[in-house]
């Protein structure tokens, strides 16, 4: 039986006395969210206000540069902190207590997390490509036909296609996202599946279920708002 109430019960029930870890292990990627991005932060805006530098153009994409390559690196950081994470949280359900040390071991899995995360993210990718291509389409012949042509009336049309293209994009991009949704969590429940197993696994298991996890996901937006306003420390 599907119960959405029931479910976060159990798992307040299930978490009850193993939380010191987990809490310890969110701090570690909040401190170190931190210490990385709030430099950079200020890095950027000390280029923004110093705009009447001659060399200015040229610092600023130094700064890109920098910034790009650095953030390329310390994704595989976090990513591989996120994995680690949700190793220790799927622990819980095995009978496990979660700690710190334990959430350092799974740093081991470093491979398989940022494999998982590129593989995943590229489907996404692909997906929201070829999805947005009719609202593209039809967006341009809009802007031609009501701005070069002047026919408003075709103009028109073609824009309430590209506004319904755009929803079905959306629609298509939200549903390959949670087809992809337990790719993380077949991963950490068999260290022996590959990041290919794991996503066509989580197709399978998330088939027919998608609305659910949609609305249970919609569930959490209260917290997730709330994470977003306290960045990250609830």
């Amino acid at each position: 039986m599907w119960n959405i109430k029931l479910f976060k019960v159990s798992a307040k029930a299930q978490l009850k006395g193993k939380m010191k870890g987990l809490l310890l292990s969110g701090l570690v990627i909040f401190v170190l969210s931190l210490v990385v991005f709030v430099p950079f932060i200020v890095m950027y805006f000390s280029f923004i206000l110093d705009t009447e530098n001659p060399n200015f153009i040229k610092n600023l994409w130094t700064f890109i540069g920098i910034y790009g390559a650095i953030t390329l690196v310390l994704s595989f950081l976090f990513v591989t902190m996120s994995f680690a994470y949700v190793k220790d949280i799927v622990s819980v359900n095995k009978g496990q207590i979660p700690s710190l040390k334990s959430f350092f071991d799974n740093f081991k899995c470093a491979k398989k997390a940022i494999g998982n995360f590129w593989w995943t993210y590229l489907w996404e990718m692909l997906w929201g490509m070829i999805a947005l291509v009719p609202y593209i389409i039809f967006f341009v012949l809009s802007t031609i036909s009501s701005e070069v042509h002047g026919n408003v009336i075709v103009g028109t049309v073609f824009l309430v296609l590209a506004i319904i293209s755009y929803f079905f994009a959306l629609f298509i991009i939200i549903n390959r996202a949670l087809a992809y949704l337990m790719n993380t969590f077949v991963l950490v429940d068999d260290e022996k599946a590959g990041v290919k197993f794991a996503m066509n696994e989580s197709k399978r298991l998330t088939k027919g279920w998608k609305w659910k996890l949609f609305v249970l996901d919609l569930s959490f937006i209260g917290w997730k708002l709330l994470s977003v306003l306290t960045a990250g420390i609830l």
